[in-house]
């Protein structure tokens, strides 16, 4: 938004456009909300479980070990996503937009982007969940390719 000369096309993956509401509910649960449901499907986000289905063990240990070390702070990056007022912000970018809708836990916000990015192209992804940069990496690229060639 700041470099409208210098960025011409932005792509976006997962939009947390919290309402009013939502952001109320997010803010006033304790944290961390819930334990994953299994260790070896599930993994922690700020917003609630996030079922990684065919991501490898090693990325769950990975994003268990992330949360861990993070101690106390690990609720701050959910929370900034949480409470950053996309539905203003997203307004004002005057790039080309590309956004990538998963089946993960901003599934529904994400929808919410159409109306402040009416230009934007959103792609529906719903076979890929949480895991989007693990399982879904060729689709990722090939859809950026596709956007960032035209």
């Amino acid at each position: 938004m700041a470099r409208p000369d210098q960025v011409r096309r932005v792509i976006l993956a997962s939009v947390p456009v919290f309402d009013a509401k939502e952001r109320e509910t997010y803010n006033s649960r304790p944290w961390p909300s819930a334990p994953a449901r299994t260790a070896r499907t599930s993994s922690r986000s700020g917003s609630g479980s996030v079922v990684r289905v065919n991501a490898p063990l090693a990325r769950l240990g990975e994003d268990l070990g992330t949360a861990l070390r993070a101690g106390d702070s690990a609720a701050w990056g959910p929370a900034a996503a949480a409470n950053y007022p996309a539905g203003e912000r997203l307004r004002c970018c005057a790039s080309r937009r590309l956004v990538l809708r998963p089946k993960d836990e901003f599934w529904d916000m994400t929808v919410r982007s159409d109306g402040l990015l009416p230009e934007a192209r959103r792609v529906d992804l719903e076979g890929h969940n949480g895991g989007l940069f693990d399982t879904g990496a060729a689709d990722v690229a090939r859809y950026a390719r596709e956007f960032l060639d035209r």
